[in-house]
């Protein structure tokens, strides 16, 4: 090369559908001087590939009422949906992403509620959204019936999801639902009859040979449910 001459070299090469999510790149340069060779590098340049960042969200609602991730109280008979909210944070799209989620013990799905790409298998649902862009979200959900005659009383729910990008199942938060049950309480008084002036107490009677005593039971449900057979 001439003195103060300047030569642009340029080349091309195309990104593969790879792994790899990080490219660095250095150019070398090698020259004689004086009859030795030296070689030098250039600064070194980088390229990152676009990744999908997603994140899952879950909420509830008990009977069409208000979505919430906290924990919500239920009756047998109550109707308790789902949902589900899915955001790519990244700067890639995401591709075949997968979101399933276990029925719990007992609650009854309704195959109607299902929302589009969903699909029921054993006790699970699965929906597969072949892409979610950058900065997209997408939304599904389903719905269970709150079983009348139940074992359980307590119910928990967490979501998975995965994609061609990050085949690693991540979870969603966790819902809680508890069913509300009968609590009765039972309050037991006593009267000795043969005093005239005797009213029903708790405390301690003072009573003689042949008086009568007569017993009270008094039982209050403090519960929002109607007890059956109660005795």
């Amino acid at each position: 090369m001439d003195p103060q001459e300047e030569v642009n070299l340029t080349y091309k090469t195309k990104i593969q559908n790879t792994s790899i999510k990080s490219y660095k790149n250095i150019f070398s340069v090698e020259y004689e001087d004086n009859k030795k060779t030296i070689t030098k590098d250039s600064n070194i340049v980088e390229a990152i590939l676009n990744q999908p960042d997603l994140s899952i969200v879950k909420y509830q609602a008990v009977n069409n009422l208000e979505k919430t991730k906290n924990k919500q109280q239920v009756n047998p008979g109550d109707y308790l949906a789902y949902y589900f909210e899915i955001t790519n944070n990244g700067t890639g799209d995401a591709t075949n992403a997968t979101i399933s989620d276990t029925i719990p013990a007992e609650l009854i799905v309704d195959e109607n509620s299902i929302s589009t790409y969903g699909t029921h298998n054993g006790n699970t649902i699965t929906w597969v959204f072949p892409v979610i862009k950058a900065g997209e979200v997408k939304r599904c959900s389903f719905a269970v019936n709150i079983p009348e005659n139940s074992v359980r009383s307590h119910w928990e729910n967490t979501a998975l999801i995965n994609h061609d990008q990050n085949l690693t199942p991540e979870s969603s938060n966790t819902v809680v639902v508890d069913k509300n049950e009968v609590d009765l309480s039972i309050e037991k008084l006593q009267l000795n009859s043969s005093s005239i002036n005797s009213i029903p107490t708790k405390n301690t009677l003072m009573v003689n040979p042949n008086n009568t005593i007569t017993y009270y039971l008094n039982v209050t449900n403090n519960s929002q449910l109607n007890s059956v057979y109660s005795v």
